[in-house]
């Protein structure tokens, strides 16, 4: 005799068991609910795609059916559909698999009647020997001998049905059945329009991305040529105040030179008068250098000042370079031995080039005393000159403490001086003139800094057509 817990056991695991009948039915639709719950589990765990063969094998055993198949109808063209077999499952080895699609008898004669009942969201469900007699032959086929088919719904329309197949014998599905199946196949849509709705916000979710990428790096780009622009504006606004200062000093300076240079040619014409008229032998007959060269030097300055306000450019002719860089040298060669500073020139001898001679001397001379000036006792300043892409090249290298940082802006202001070379540092006007004179050739000069110490000057200036090596 079966205890009771025994009964129950036996009963879920075969629902068609002798059980007592007011325990039937209610063992059924337990074993049906627990088929739901786990096939619904199934389709909640489905995160990147539906698991329809193990949601059927969920549902198989408590269906009592021997097959299990789900369907989507897929338009094709010209109008016409086709109805693949998605998934499927079978109960045992006795029940025979369905390969690929439903056949064209299905389509052209079965499809029309159940397709008007499943659009309606209704079951189909007969055995084969109550469906219409056109339809019976197709079924015995394949060897069904009823069947359910419940509608797959997804925003009221029809995109496929489940099929329960009994093969090895006939059976009438109960209202409660169909039911519960029918909840199952509702699932089935929901996961499914759940899963499109998710890959549908995931790819929107992906372009949103893109376009913002796209976007931001849009921005970056204008926030790079906008900074650009400011900068290039920036920079042509300094140029231009630059250009203004450098005109307006330029021009005071000129003035200036306009009012000293009438009474230094008078002082000068008239030491020329005293220098002949005091004889070599007297005391202070060495002044009379001193004063010279004193004069030489107010003249020069006077020069200079003309110069700064306009440069004046002689026409280019072809000179040998480094002979004029030598005779350069030869006018500093006093204020270099002072501080014992060796006077190095990298220059090819032969080198020719064409160009105004007497504003290249300027250049090199203010250029070379700057470096004397601010090279260390002991030091050494470099001259490299060579011809390079159709420029004269000129570099000067000294043994200073450098540029300092804070004012590398003002380096070729006029009248700007760091004094570094002590009582002898200058008015502050030979890098002025020089980038003058270079800017008037169009030319180009700039400098940085060496480590462990001193600084660079760097000219590049294009040369005439008859420059030669």
């Amino acid at each position: 005799m079966l205890m009771k817990n025994d009964m129950k056991t036996n009963c879920s695991k075969n629902i068609t068991a002798a059980c007592p009948p007011d325990q039937q039915e209610l063992v059924k639709h337990k074993y049906y609910l627990e088929a739901l719950d786990q096939a619904a589990g199934i389709l909640l765990h489905s995160i990147s795609e539906i698991k329809y063969t193990d949601f059927l094998s969920a549902l198989g055993p408590a269906s009592g059916a021997d097959r299990l198949l789900i369907f989507f109808i897929k338009n094709i063209n010209s109008g016409k559909i086709a109805i693949p077999i998605q998934a499927q499952w079978i109960l045992d080895h006795n029940t025979q698999p369905i390969n690929g699609g439903t056949h064209n008898f299905f389509i052209e004669t079965v499809w029309p009647r159940w397709e008007k009942i499943l659009s309606e969201g209704e079951a189909v469900c007969s055995m084969v020997s109550d469906f219409p007699v056109d339809e019976q032959m197709f079924w015995k086929q394949i060897n069904i001998k009823a069947l359910l088919a419940l509608p797959i719904i997804m925003d009221d329309e029809l995109k496929g049905f489940i099929s329960f197949d009994n093969c090895s014998k006939q059976r009438q599905w109960t209202t409660s059945e169909i039911g519960f199946l029918h909840t199952a196949a509702n699932n089935l849509a929901i996961a499914i329009k759940r899963l499109e709705i998710k890959n549908e916000l995931k790819k929107a979710h992906l372009e949103l991305e893109q376009r913002i990428e796209q976007r931001t790096a849009a921005l970056q780009q204008a926030n790079v040529q906008l900074l650009k622009i400011i900068e290039e504006r920036d920079h042509i606004q300094n140029i231009l105040r630059e250009t203004e200062k450098l005109a307006a000093a330029g021009k005071l300076a000129a003035q200036i030179a306009h009012e000293i240079n009438n009474p230094l040619a008078g002082i000068k014409n008239s030491f020329l008068l005293i220098k002949e008229a005091v004889d070599k032998k007297h005391r202070y007959y060495e002044y009379v250098g001193k004063i010279e060269k004193e004069i030489d030097r107010v003249s020069n300055i006077v020069k200079q000042m003309f110069n700064l306000y306009r440069p004046e450019i002689s026409k280019p002719k072809l000179f040998r370079l480094y002979d004029s860089i030598k005779d350069v040298t030869e006018l500093l060669i006093t204020s270099a031995k002072t501080k014992n500073i060796d006077i190095e020139i990298i220059c090819d001898v032969k080198l020719s080039v064409s160009l105004s001679e007497d504003l290249i001397r300027q250049i090199i001379f203010n250029i070379v005393q700057n470096a004397i000036r601010a090279t260390q006792s002991d030091g050494k300043v470099k001259i490299l000159a060579r011809t390079e892409d159709e420029r004269l090249k000129l570099s000067v290298i000294d043994q200073g403490p450098g540029i300092d940082e804070n004012i590398k802006d003002r380096i070729f202001e006029p009248f700007f001086t760091t004094g570094i070379g002590g009582p002898d540092s200058g008015l502050g006007l030979g890098l002025a003139v020089t980038k003058d004179i270079i800017n008037a050739m169009q030319g180009e000069i700039n400098f940085e800094n060496l480590k462990p110490h001193g600084a660079v000057f760097n000219i590049s200036i294009p040369l005439s057509n008859e420059s030669k090596q």
